[in-house]
């Protein structure tokens, strides 16, 4: 995707907070314009990633049933999953598993909860290529 593709970027949301996942939804598609799809959990994440592409994965990490990092190792070793962009949100975002997913290069970053908006924007855009 080129730099002027970025306002078609697909951005897929995994947070089991409802109305967190429906505000960071609409913002992202208002404020940058990109096309958004959020879901509660590690199981329908997967079911979006095998059905349709995906440029920026924003990652909750603690989720009911299998967790962000779960979910992040499952992809990792799926050979249909193209290495996109995953952002984490978490609110421990000091949590060692999680800085150790950033640092081997599973995830682009680390957003700590609560976030500005502002930052998931920035990382989004950092994100895209």
């Amino acid at each position: 995707m080129s730099d002027g593709d970025h306002q078609n970027a697909r951005l897929l949301i995994v947070e089991d907070d409802a109305p967190l996942a429906e505000l960071l939804g609409t913002l992202l598609g208002g404020i940058a314009g990109w096309e958004t799809v959020a879901v509660p959990d590690a199981g329908a994440a997967q079911e979006v990633v095998d059905q349709q592409p995906v440029d920026v994965l924003l990652l909750d990490v603690n989720l009911p049933g299998r967790s962000g990092l779960e979910l992040l190792d499952d992809l990792s070793a799926d050979p249909h999953w193209h290495e996109q962009p995953v952002i984490m949100l978490s609110a421990e975002a000091e949590q060692p598993a999680v800085q150790a997913a950033v640092q081997t290069g599973q995830a682009t970053c680390c957003i700590a909860k609560p976030f500005d908006v502002g930052d998931v924007v920035d990382a989004v855009s950092a994100a895209l290529p």
